[in-house]
């Protein structure tokens, strides 16, 4: 996903600064805030596919429409001031609200980041699980990731997050994950259903036997857990059917198109 790549961190937090310092942090906020109430929001799409080709799910980054009439910013443009600003989770909720609303129209499963910031409000877990409980059928096609460095960092948080959203018929995951999955100590027991690995994990899979190697190996140990394994970021053909090969479940992409 070229809205959440690796250079996200740079990028970000270079508009970060350029945003604040031109407007200031609360007129900033209050942009946000005007934004989330007249429903100035959407969702991205971007298929995730398996091996038959089939949909499992559309990875769902929300955009923001700061101005009325302006562009539909992606997070990259707000999301650093949205965390110094502490409104991460009425973005997530409002993200999931969003995915929810979709689902009920056309039945498809849409996926959700859910921003680490947004963990440390104690009551976001809870609220989430209101939202899903809401509307279970509609739950029943959610899925919902938390970087893997949230795991990493905040594990128990996280376990929260799975032992609320789980029961009601949600998917949790990791995305961007990759070096630091061998350090997530008790990744058994995080409640997980499926791991997204980065997509430089897989870049040059094709011709490179020791990165083939690499993602083999993560991909029997994640298995051996009973987790679903997707790939993001596919942009060669030749590093898909590699990746197919090495047994991962899902890809996602520039070389992936929506199913018929």
């Amino acid at each position: 996903r070229a809205e959440t790549a690796g250079p996200f961190t740079v990028e970000s937090a270079n508009v970060a600064g350029n945003t604040l310092g031109r407007q200031g942090e609360h007129g900033w906020r209050e942009r946000l805030l005007g934004a989330l109430h007249d429903g100035r929001v959407q969702l991205g799409s971007f298929p995730v596919i398996d091996g038959a080709q089939r949909l499992i799910h559309l990875e769902c980054p929300l955009r923001v429409q700061l101005d009325a009439g302006g562009p539909f910013e992606v997070a990259a443009h707000w999301l650093p001031l949205a965390t110094r600003s502490k409104l991460t989770s009425e973005v997530d909720e409002r993200a999931l609200a969003l995915a929810l609303e979709a689902i009920a129209r056309d039945g498809r499963p849409r996926c959700v980041n859910l921003s680490p910031a947004s963990l440390a409000d104690s009551g976001f877990a809870a609220r989430l699980r209101a939202r899903l409980q809401a509307v279970p059928r509609a739950a029943q096609g959610v899925w919902l990731e938390v970087h893997e460095s949230a795991a990493a960092d905040h594990f128990d948080l996280v376990r929260e997050i799975a032992r609320q959203v789980r029961p009601c018929g949600a998917r949790f995951g990791l995305e961007h994950a990759g070096e630091r999955l061998s350090r997530i100590d008790r990744l058994f027991e995080a409640g997980l259903d499926y791991v997204k690995l980065d997509g430089a994990v897989g870049h040059g899979v094709a011709l490179d036997e020791r990165r083939a190697g690499f993602v083999q190996g993560l991909v029997t140990m994640l298995h051996s857990l009973s987790l679903q394994v997707i790939v993001e970021g596919v942009a060669d053909a030749r590093d898909a059917e590699a990746l197919w090969a090495l047994g991962v479940d899902g890809i996602t992409g520039p070389t992936v198109a929506m199913p018929a």
